[in-house]
């Protein structure tokens, strides 16, 4: 057998080393001789995940793969390849790179995963992040504080608006059957007479600037559902911890009074109902009267020293009346729970002036006393309240309808909280008031008034 000769040619180091002199029966023999390579080639998973070359590349490929088998050129050929192809790029580098951009974004949600967040000190640096995100949000609004106003109005009609798209799927969801009977029954009916289940209610039109003077702002900026998404985070980890000391007390007051600003029931109703019940500890089921005897003052004390004993951070009784006066109206304004929100409100007796007062309208439907009640109260209560605007509104315009012929433009407005008369009488929206408005042409809006109904003129006798 000849000596092997060395490596010659585009063959590899440990292929066949066959020479131009060897004849065809010694190249199949040292072939069968020789072991395959132990190197695997690249993975076709690979070749397809590569973004495909242009039929203008295809001459700049080949020449990079023959520079690759030659072993010849590897900077030139590298320098092909970075610049022909786009490089591949995880969905984790994506990911980490864009949570690197924002540091309210480096945590996922809790309930969904993450555990990064279940560390004491992790939680506080997030919290730290999430308060100078948020102040530094509110002090860009120093100068105009209605814009301000604006925006966590913008954010409230977003929730209530999503709220209401989730009831009215779930709604839609749960009529199975039923529903399904109604479709095939509206199929079956003739052209002329289109059933009104298939067809579905437009959309209300926008309302245009000329009917408010100060239109409200239609979404809100992006940095506030950004932080209400943040504080679901911190919220998230702390009651997956099971923390109920004086931090998780702290971070969970700031999301609660952040979010009864921004109307998310969805964030402020789980943080009151686990500060009232877990954080606070068993002295929140003791009575807290405003003027209790010396008895009732003995329990409660007795009451906050167990719950510190078991580890709880009781609130001071200001913060557990208010707390509670938020836990009220959201139960009778926004549940619709009159009698859940009266038997609250005996359990936690808040010495609020106006808070009884509100449950006794609702009950009534004192639409007068309501709206009076409305204006008396801080920012915070008048967002829980707002959940039961519209429906006191409907009600004083029923109201109206049946006990009057016509009154002032402007006693019709504030019957409806201050709703502009362009927005009733707009055609497909939430108010969609059919009555006439006479004067608009000759005087001030004070000499404006609303026609309600019109006297019927009984005919004369036959001539």
């Amino acid at each position: 057998m000849p000596q092997s000769r060395g490596f010659n040619g585009p063959n590899p180091p440990n292929g066949p080393n066959v020479s131009a002199a060897d004849g065809p029966a010694a190249s199949q023999l040292r072939a069968a001789e020789t072991r395959p390579s132990s190197r695997r080639g690249a993975s076709g998973a690979w070749t397809r995940l590569r973004p495909p070359l242009s039929s203008g590349n295809s001459s700049s490929s080949q020449q990079q793969q023959h520079n690759n088998a030659g072993g010849g050129g590897g900077g030139s050929s590298a320098h092909n390849s970075s610049s022909t192809s786009l490089p591949y790029r995880s969905a984790g580098a994506f990911s980490s790179s864009l949570s690197s951009a924002d540091p309210l974004l480096q945590y996922g949600l809790p309930s969904r995963g993450e555990t990064r967040l279940n560390d004491k000190k992790a939680q506080e640096a997030f919290y730290n992040k999430i308060v100078e995100r948020y102040m530094k949000f509110c002090g860009s609004f120093s100068a105009r504080p209605e814009e301000l106003e604006r925006e966590f109005a913008a954010m409230g009609r977003l929730e209530r608006g999503e709220a209401e798209l989730g009831g009215a799927q779930a709604g839609a969801a749960s009529k199975g059957k039923k529903g399904h009977e109604a479709r095939s029954t509206a199929s079956k009916a003739p052209p002329s007479q289109p059933s009104s289940t298939t067809s579905p209610k437009p959309p209300p039109p926008p309302i245009s600037s000329a009917a408010r003077p100060n239109p409200p702002k239609a979404q809100p900026s992006p940095e506030l559902p950004l932080l209400l998404s943040a504080m679901r985070k911190l919220r998230e980890s702390i009651l997956a911890t099971r923390r109920t000391d004086l931090f998780a007390q702290r971070a969970y007051i700031f999301i609660v009074h952040a979010a009864v600003l921004c109307s998310a029931w969805q964030s402020y109703l789980p943080a009151l109902t686990y500060l009232l019940h877990d954080i606070h500890g068993p002295s929140a089921a003791a009575p807290a009267g405003a003027g209790g005897s010396g008895g009732a003052v003995a329990v409660a004390e007795a009451a906050r020293a167990e719950a510190e004993a078991r580890g709880h951070a009781p609130l001071s009784p200001p913060e557990l009346h208010e707390h509670a006066a938020y836990l009220i109206l959201d139960t009778a304004c926004r549940q619709a729970r009159l009698a859940a929100a009266f038997a609250l409100y005996f359990r936690y007796r808040p010495p609020a002036p106006r808070l009884l007062p509100a449950l006794r309208a609702l009950a009534r439907g004192d639409w007068v006393a309501w709206w009076r009640l409305r204006r008396g109260v801080d920012g915070y209560a008048g967002r829980v309240m707002a959940f039961a605007d519209e429906a006191m509104g409907l009600h004083a315009l029923k109201c109206l309808g049946r006990g009057y012929l016509g009154c002032e433009r402007r006693f019709v407005e504030g019957a409806v909280g201050g709703v502009a008369w362009g927005e009733l009488c707009e055609k497909g929206g939430k108010w969609n008031v059919g009555w006439e408005l006479e004067g608009a042409e000759e005087g001030e809006e004070g000499e404006q008034r609303v026609v309600i109904r019109r006297p019927k003129v009984k005919g004369g006798g036959k001539g």
